[in-house]
């Protein structure tokens, strides 16, 4: 059992909008902002460092979290396009008898979220969907890659809107003019060696002292300096000291030379 169970609010800092749910911790200060699908999408899009966490009320176990959780992120509060919640609260609920685990795999059967025409996320009933009234929740969200090269998926809007991003599609590739900066998203069949290199030629994966990942250049001065290190750094491959099976001569069986020398070669039962 963890140490702190708490209702939080996490908020961005740029356009404002919300994001509540239950947190169990030990270390109030782990950093931990929520895993709800619009806010890791917003996260990565504007920073951590964009992002605030408050605690809204501490609680003396995670269910008493999940019940106070139900009561603020409702239908109504899902429905407002100032917060990141896509679901209602409270379904997080671990109940250990039969009957409530029947009773959440029922309702989570028949459920579905969706979006509604005004893009707000719903949790619906799986006939209702079918009307034509709501989209899949990732209609509207383009994967997409970076200037850094690094693959993403961001609203159709803010792609349309911004030449910081590049699709990504069946039959084409993202590109780099060598010896610029300049990128394209091109044809396969359009790609020459000798003008273009991968998005990632002279790039590296390198992590922070923090432990975040992300790509950079390799004449980055933070990476020639050491204050970025590559992302194995400090990892040991395990070497394979097994030794090599052998064959006994008289059954022309292959195995582990300890076995083989107990129950082969002078002891094998087919030697004459």
């Amino acid at each position: 059992m963890k140490k702190y169970n708490f209702v939080y609010k996490t908020t961005n800092l740029i356009n404002k909008k919300i994001y509540v749910g239950v947190h169990s911790t030990d270390n109030l200060d782990d950093g931990y902002l929520g895993s709800g699908k619009r806010l890791l999408l917003a996260i990565r899009k504007y920073g951590k460092e964009n992002f605030k966490r408050e605690i809204i009320s501490f609680v003396d176990s995670r269910e008493d979290a999940y019940k106070l959780e139900s009561e603020i992120v409702t239908t109504s509060f899902i429905e407002n396009k100032d917060v990141y919640n896509i679901t209602e609260g409270g379904y997080g609920v671990i109940t250990h008898s039969e009957e409530g685990l029947k009773a959440l795999s029922e309702y989570a059967k028949d459920k579905v979220v969706a979006k509604d025409k005004n893009g707000n996320f719903v949790k619906i009933d799986k006939d209702v969907f079918d009307n034509g009234d709501y989209t899949g929740t990732t209609k509207g969200i383009v994967q997409c890659i970076d200037k850094n090269g690094n693959v993403c998926s961001i609203l159709m809007d803010e792609f349309e809107k911004s030449d910081e991003y590049y699709g990504v599609s069946k039959g084409h590739k993202t590109v780099r003019v060598k010896g610029t900066n300049d990128i394209l998203y091109i044809k396969n069949s359009e790609f020459d060696p000798n003008i273009h290199e991968h998005i990632l030629t002279g790039r590296v994966t390198v992590k922070d002292k923090d432990g975040n990942t992300f790509s950079v250049s390799k004449d980055d001065p933070r990476y020639l300096s050491g204050e970025l290190v590559g992302v194995m750094k400090g990892r040991k491959y395990k070497i394979n000291n097994k030794p090599k099976d052998i064959i006994c001569p008289h059954c022309n069986k292959k195995g582990s030379p300890s076995n083989m020398k107990r129950w082969h070669f002078d002891n094998c039962k087919f030697k004459q």
